[in-house]
C-alpha cells in the first residue's frame, strides 16, 4: 500500500471515556498495558520519517491509566515527532495540563455547546464534564505551558454558529473548530451553518478524497471548518491515510482494524536498504552501459 504524502498516526489511549455522546463511534476495547506500550514504542521509533505528526485520542484519554507512560514515551523522541495533538472533553484537565507540558503542542477540548446544561445533555452526562468556568482556567494553565487550545464543537441543526464564536473568546480558545458529525452516509459537502460565512474570505482551505478543511477569521477567531468520511479507507483501500495504535497495542490503517500493519525489525529494515542499494547499482550500471554504447 502507498502513504499519502502527510500521514497522521492516532494514538487511542485506553481507559474509557466519562461521555455517551450519541454522535461518537468510539467502542470500549479491553486492553493490555504491556502490550499497548509495546505497539507504541515500535511505533514511535519504527514509523517512517514522513509520519511526523500524533493525535492522541480515547475514549477520554485524561482518564486513561496510562496516560502518564505514555506521555513520557513521546516526551523522549518529541524531536522526531514535532506536532502532538491531544483529544479531550476536559475530564481530569486540571490534574494533567502540567504532564502535557514539553510534550503535546495543541489541546483540543470538546464542548459542544457554549451553555452548561445543553452540553451536559450532548455529553449524556455532567460527570466530570467541565463547566465554562473551569474551562477559562484550564485554558489559562494550558497557556502557561504554551500550550494553545481550540474548541472542538461537532454541528448540529439548532446550534448557532455566531453565538458559540462570541463566547470562544473569554473562555481563552486560540480557535473553535465546527466538525461535521460521523454519521451514515457523511458527505464532505458543506453545511448551511459554513455556508453563512461565505462572505469572509477563507485564510486556509485544504481537501483530499476523504477530508475537507477550510479556515476563517471570524469575529477575530481562529475558525475551522472540518468534514471527513468516517473510514476513509472505504474510499481510499489502497492508500494509508493514517496510522492508528488501538487499545490492544495493535497497529492499523485504518479505524475499523481491517487493514493490521507491522512495524519492520531492524533486521527486516536492513534487508530493505541492501535491497535498495543493489536496485539503484543495478540501475546506475545499465544507465551507464547504455551510454557508452
Amino acid at each position: 500500500m502507498d502513504t499519502i504524502v502527510d500521514p497522521n498516526f492516532s494514538i487511542v489511549l485506553p481507559g474509557g471515556c466519562n461521555g455517551r455522546c450519541k454522535f461518537c463511534f468510539w467502542k470500549e476495547e479491553k486492553f493490555n498495558p504491556h502490550g499497548f506500550l509495546n505497539g507504541l514504542s515500535d511505533a514511535l521509533t519504527g514509523l517512517p520519517e514522513q509520519f511526523w505528526k500524533i493525535s492522541i485520542t480515547g475514549g477520554e484519554p485524561t482518564l486513561s491509566p496510562i496516560i502518564d507512560e505514555v506521555l513520557n514515551m513521546i516526551r523522549e523522541v518529541k524531536e522526531r515527532w514535532p506536532k502532538v495533538v491531544f483529544t479531550t472533553n476536559g475530564a481530569e484537565l486540571e490534574r494533567t495540563a502540567f504532564k502535557l507540558k514539553g510534550v503535546v503542542d495543541f489541546v483540543n477540548i470538546s464542548r459542544h455547546d457554549i451553555n452548561d446544561n445543553k452540553n451536559y445533555e450532548i455529553f449524556g452526562t455532567d460527570r466530570m464534564i467541565p463547566t465554562m468556568e473551569e474551562i477559562v482556567g484550564h485554558n489559562a494553565a494550558l497557556n502557561r505551558h504554551g500550550i494553545e487550545t481550540t474548541a472542538n464543537c461537532v454541528l448540529r441543526p439548532d446550534l448557532d454558529p455566531r453565538e458559540y464564536i462570541k463566547f470562544a473568546g473569554p473562555m481563552g480558545f486560540s480557535a473553535v473548530c465546527f466538525r461535521k458529525p460521523h454519521v451514515e452516509g457523511c458527505t464532505l459537502e458543506p453545511t448551511e451553518q459554513e455556508r453563512a460565512f461565505n462572505d469572509h474570505t477563507p485564510i486556509g482551505e485544504s481537501s483530499c478524497p476523504v477530508c475537507r478543511s477550510k479556515t476563517q477569521l471570524i469575529r477575530g477567531m481562529r475558525v475551522v471548518w472540518q468534514t471527513s468520511i468516517p473510514e476513509p479507507s472505504d474510499i481510499m483501500p489502497d492508500e494509508i491515510y493514517e496510522v492508528v495504535l488501538h487499545p490492544d497495542g495493535e497497529l492499523y490503517a485504518d479505524w475499523s482494524k481491517r487493514i493490521p500493519l507491522e512495524i519492520p525489525n531492524e533486521e527486516e529494515k536492513e534487508e530493505t536498504n541492501r535491497a535498495s542499494q543493489s536496485e539503484e547499482k543495478l540501475d546506475e550500471a545499465v544507465s551507464a552501459k547504455g551510454s557508452a554504447a
